[in-house]
């Protein structure tokens, strides 16, 4: 969790979230999310999602 007080779970590239999908339709992907944000992953039948990617540094936030 990034800020869950705050209501923010994950930041730009949710690869808990590719991680379920790439799971769910058996199949390996590459998900484009945000400012350029890149999240590959590989399904595996032996019940295994391998996960890479890279991210875009898009500032800094200040959370109050």
């Amino acid at each position: 969790m990034f800020a869950a007080n705050l209501g923010v779970a994950e930041d730009e590239a949710t690869g808990s979230a590719a991680m379920r999908i790439t799971d769910y339709l058996s199949q390996d992907m590459r998900i484009t999310q945000g400012n350029g944000s890149v999240i590959e992953t590989t399904w595996s039948a032996e019940g295994w999602v391998a996960v890479a990617g890279r991210v875009v540094n898009d500032g800094v936030r200040q959370l109050d």
